[in-house]
């Protein structure tokens, strides 16, 4: 029998270290399935064999080679690759955990849905040139955050930075000049 992530039967057994219940009592029940998927996209994701995947795309090749540089992400210039092809390329059993999109390229956002593990993270900050249509139906079923980032959270990633300079961060690598920066 399927049974759905929500379900009732009737008691018909009881192990030795269950509190008693009554046999034939009617129960309602979870699929461990969710409650696993659920734990492992919380904070108790630790219990995943996987590593952590983070994902940036852009068009911009100066950009993405300087997030490769400066941290643990995997740059994808989405005009060359997928983020498929990148999942093959990772051998990735399941999906990215947090995405940055910067390109603002529709194409990059549905492929970031569609990549991402259960309960995974998403950041726009790539503005489309119009509109676009999304497909919510993966972002729900796979109980995925969104955040729109457009400008700073000003106190807050003042406050965040501080303490990521204070625990080692090393931007050396990102620290440039006008004079040394290429154009975008």
């Amino acid at each position: 029998m399927t049974v759905g992530h929500e379900y009732a039967g009737e008691v018909v057994a009881v192990g030795a270290d269950v509190t008693p219940i009554d046999l034939a009592r009617r129960s309602p029940a979870r699929s461990m399935w969710s409650a696993t998927a659920a734990v492992r996209a919380g904070p108790g994701r630790q219990v995943s064999p996987e590593p952590r995947h983070v994902a940036i795309t852009d068009v911009s090749r100066y950009r993405l080679e300087l997030a490769g540089r400066v941290a643990d992400v995997r740059p994808v210039n989405i005009a060359e690759e997928s983020l498929d092809a990148v999942r093959a390329q990772l051998k990735m059993r399941e999906g990215f955990d947090i995405a940055l999109e910067m390109s603002g390229v529709p194409q990059a956002f549905h492929q970031m849905i569609e990549s991402m593990i259960m309960g995974g993270r998403i950041a726009l900050l790539g503005i489309p040139a119009g509109p676009s249509e999304t497909d919510w139906r993966p972002i729900i079923a796979n109980a995925l955050t969104i955040k729109a980032i457009y400008g700073r959270e000003m106190f807050e990633t003042w406050y965040k930075m501080l303490a990521m300079l204070q625990s080692g961060l090393d931007i050396s690598k990102i620290v440039t000049t006008a004079s040394k920066r290429p154009s975008m």
